[in-house]
């Protein structure tokens, strides 16, 4: 399980980026406000083979399990002149196969 602080940015003047037709940044209020805290819940299931030289491991994990949106980064649209936020991988399937000599 990841919880960690929210990440602080710099945000969007959303009246001067309406006004310019691109993202202006708002310098005065910068690293002020904050993204929601970093959650993620991972899972793992896995298989170790211990031969005489070296180990064989096998694992499967699953990250994300609870599919909570992340934001990655906030950014101005300039087809619909609003703020939108982007967010980082929901559910993501990892396969392993690893050897240790």
């Amino acid at each position: 399980m990841v919880n960690a602080g929210a990440k602080h940015y710099i945000p969007i003047d959303l009246e001067q980026s309406r006004l310019v037709g691109d993202e202006v940044l708002d310098y005065n209020n910068a690293y002020e406000p904050s993204f929601p805290n970093y959650f993620r819940l991972d899972g793992r299931i896995s298989f170790k083979l211990n031969h005489k030289k070296f180990n064989t491991e096998f694992a499967f994990d699953v990250q994300n399990l609870t599919k909570h949106q992340n934001v990655l980064l906030e950014s101005y649209d300039k087809e619909s002149s609003e703020v939108r936020y982007d967010y980082q991988l929901g559910l993501f399937y990892v396969f392993l196969m690893r050897f240790q000599f």
